[in-house]
């Protein structure tokens, strides 16, 4: 039974780890959220860290306010690479496999691939985000070895603040919503990728040998967030009305991947996993949806 200690588990992935514990009990989870434990705070993490002695630490905490990191950067880079470089040293110092989740905002590919976005293309982003997670990652490479950095895209679930609850909240007003359409990704359910995750630590600890590195984890096919919302829609039986908009006329503080589909290919093959088309796990969370 592996101890697996759990940052973070007050946000979407977080809750969705807390969902599969009883259904888990091959693993040990200590779920830590951010009332408990402030990943900022070196001190509290040492004591975690000392009290728990986990084989695994699964990074959930992250500053995610892509547009308000604009102006509170260093408040975001805090969170976001500081404390990742400060939990990688306790891995180390602890001997913990440590699994930190980035996002596709590490790039910012302005031309569409066929096959998505491999773990080995060239990171640029252009937001105060999305250099904040790669300088994160970063990190974490130079200092310890023992990692698995896996980049996600568009999480949603039934927890939080996302896209999916804020579309059919509109709906619920609004006859006729505007969503960009001019940009590309993967759309997560939030649960799929706790499920990926949990698959990945159960393969180590039966294979046993080394799996480290980047990997790539998004539900499979792709969609603009026009197309997004309108598969909401249509799964809900919702007649609310969508137009497209472009990126410029959304005017957002900060900007966006125009493409940042991921390609999972390394992920699905190294451990063995089918990864779900996005529209089957979106049905699968609005059936779950309180008040549907």
């Amino acid at each position: 039974m592996s101890r697996i200690l759990i940052s973070g588990s007050n946000g979407q992935l977080g809750q969705e780890f807390g969902r599969l514990v009883p259904n888990t009990p091959e693993h040990d989870f200590f779920l830590m959220d951010s009332t408990h434990w402030d990943i900022t705070n070196s001190v509290q993490s040492k004591q975690i860290f000392e009290i728990i002695q986990p084989q695994f630490l699964i990074n959930c905490a992250a500053y995610t306010k892509v547009d308000l990191a604009e102006s509170e950067k260093d408040k975001c880079f805090e969170i976001n690479h500081m404390a990742v470089e400060s939990l990688a040293l306790l891995s180390k110092e602890h001997n913990t496999q440590m699994v930190h989740i980035s996002t596709d905002y590490v790039f910012h590919s302005e031309t569409h691939r066929v096959d998505g976005m491999l773990e080995t293309d060239l990171c640029k982003p252009k937001t105060v985000y999305g250099q904040s997670k790669l300088s994160g990652e970063i990190a974490l490479k130079e200092l310890w070895e023992k990692h698995y950095i896996i980049r996600s895209s568009w999480i949603y679930s039934e927890f939080g603040h996302n896209f999916v609850k804020t579309m059919l909240r509109l709906a619920q007003s609004k006859p006729e919503i505007h969503v960009v359409s001019d940009q590309m990704g993967s759309p997560t359910y939030a649960l799929e990728l706790a499920k990926g995750i949990i698959h990945l630590i159960s393969t180590v600890n039966s294979e046993g040998h080394d799996l480290f590195g980047t990997y790539h984890f998004a539900n499979q096919g792709s969609s603009t967030w026009f197309d997004f919302a309108k598969e909401i829609f249509k799964i809900q039986n919702l007649q609310t009305n969508v137009l497209p908009i472009t990126t410029a006329d959304f005017n957002a503080a900060a900007s966006r991947p125009h493409y940042s589909v991921l390609n999972c290919d390394k992920f699905t093959s190294t451990f063995d996993y089918k990864i779900p088309q996005w529209e089957d796990s979106l049905k699968q969370c609005l059936y779950k949806m309180p008040n549907k």
